[in-house]
């Protein structure tokens, strides 16, 4: 190629495009990913339901304490404007003594949520720890009881012993 024609500006400069070209997809997706994984940690019934298991003195002699959440949660929610909505998503956890999964389903309704199903998987057992077994006493599946009430009277439970 003759010194005096000139190179094309991404011939010129491929040393940055390549890194860019590159890179620029991944934060994009890492930051969509981010946005859409702290709405779900932020929600209503994620937070009541890892409270839940943090207070629950069955989860806490299968993990020990502390117990936290990890990041990759999985599942939904969906909630529309008239004060109705589900979730169903599971969160990992784990403590110092083992790790776990917290199952939810919840369902919204007239602006409050009340858990379906509120369960921990523990991993490399078959233990199943049904967190809403204390609020469904005479064997009722579900609770009627308002999410937030829920956690505030399980919180004074574990207080006052």
């Amino acid at each position: 190629m003759p010194d005096n024609q000139q190179q094309s500006w991404s011939r010129r400069n491929w040393k940055w495009l390549v890194p860019v070209g590159c890179l620029t997809p991944i934060v994009v997706c890492s930051g969509l990913l981010t946005v859409i994984f702290s709405s779900m940690k932020s929600s209503e019934p994620y937070g009541q339901a890892l409270a839940k298991a943090q207070g629950s003195r069955e989860v806490i002699q299968a993990l020990g304490e502390p117990i936290d959440a990890g990041f990759l949660v999985s599942g939904e929610i969906h909630v529309d404007l008239d004060g109705t909505g589900n979730a169903n998503f599971a969160i990992p956890i784990s403590g110092p003594q083992g790790s776990a999964v917290l199952n939810v389903v919840a369902k919204k309704e007239a602006g409050m949520w009340s858990f379906q199903q509120l369960n921990v998987a523990v991993e490399r057992s078959d233990k199943r720890i049904d967190l809403l077994a204390d609020e469904s006493e005479g064997g009722v599946s579900g609770t009627q009881e308002p999410a937030s009430q829920a956690v505030k009277s399980e919180s004074q439970r574990g207080t006052s012993d």
